[in-house]
């Protein structure tokens, strides 16, 4: 828990985020430094897991307390895009995907050609087991941004499309795609639950050959 506190001090640097003795002035606002909070924000979740929690499991103190700093921004500041796909991303990993689901929408009325939103859409949608609707996100971003074929975000959520298709195969090439991304030996969110599904996966493929080599 040594990381939570030293982000918390980090926000305590900020006295103004709890409004002690400060008007909303010029000089409040530029004390409040928004994206410093937000860089904040990102920081805890980063530390708050890859995957939604369940209903029996203790939501993260990171997400916890970055997306209790979310919403004060958002309060001061609601058409700070980067803020608005936090909270979608808190909401997911918090198993609230409703609520995720209206911040992503929030995003696109902010920004309609935000592709990274349409990724976010598509793991809200396989975590809904909304398979159609998960891969048509990953079109529409796409779309938008070829550029997210370069993320590993979007070729983790695409594999899952295509399990969850049953296409193993072309879900394994899309993750050996994945590994070979620059950057991805280094450690980073989500990069866990990549390599995860790529074992799992190689796995269950070579039980498969060996099982119809019989």
């Amino acid at each position: 828990m040594e990381s939570v506190h030293t982000l918390s001090s980090m926000v305590s640097d900020f006295p103004c985020i709890h409004n002690q003795g400060y008007m909303y002035t010029n000089e409040y606002f530029i004390l409040y430094d928004v994206d410093k909070l937000v860089d904040i924000a990102t920081l805890y979740l980063q530390h708050g897991g890859t995957e939604p929690v369940s209903s029996l499991e203790p939501l993260s103190p990171f997400v916890l307390k970055g997306m209790k700093l979310l919403r004060d921004v958002s309060k001061k500041m609601p058409g700070h895009l980067h803020c608005q796909l936090l909270l979608a991303t808190a909401s997911f990993l918090s198993g609230e995907f409703t609520k995720a689901h209206q911040y992503c929408l929030q995003c696109l009325r902010l920004d309609q050609s935000f592709a990274e939103v349409h990724i976010l859409l598509a793991r809200i949608h396989l975590a809904q087991r909304q398979h159609k609707m998960a891969e048509y996100s990953l079109e529409q971003a796409l779309s938008l941004d070829f550029s997210v074929r370069q993320s590993h975000k979007y070729h983790m959520v695409k594999a899952k499309v295509l399990v969850e298709a049953g296409d193993l195969q072309e879900a394994l090439k899309v993750l050996e795609s994945a590994m070979r991304l620059p950057g991805i030996g280094k450690p980073a969110a989500g990069q866990g639950s990549l390599l995860q599904i790529f074992t799992h996966l190689s796995s269950k493929l070579k039980s498969e050959r060996l099982y119809y080599a019989e």
